[in-house]
């Protein structure tokens, strides 16, 4: 194996505590990939949470927004 595979193998699964994301702006309902919602930039990202405008689903089951965010603090902390 070279020194990047190993690295590689090494490194932990991170998984995303959701798989769909609904944000509500201006009465329209949005239904986004984590991967859309991550696109979208920062600071409409943050609005959409702070005025609970996103509601979190895993696997078609409510996910608690402050459950979300714990778990993306976890991840971030261990990809630095």
């Amino acid at each position: 194996m070279t020194e990047s595979s190993d690295s590689k193998a090494c490194a932990p699964v991170l998984e995303l505590p959701f798989d769909r994301v609904v944000v509500t702006d201006g009465g329209t309902n949005r239904d986004l990939s984590p991967v859309e919602f991550f696109a979208l930039p920062l600071a409409q990202r943050i609005r959409y949470i702070v005025q609970q405008q996103a509601s979190f689903f895993a696997d078609g089951e409510s996910v608690d927004a402050r459950e979300v965010l714990g778990q993306m603090r976890k991840i971030r902390a261990a990809l630095h």
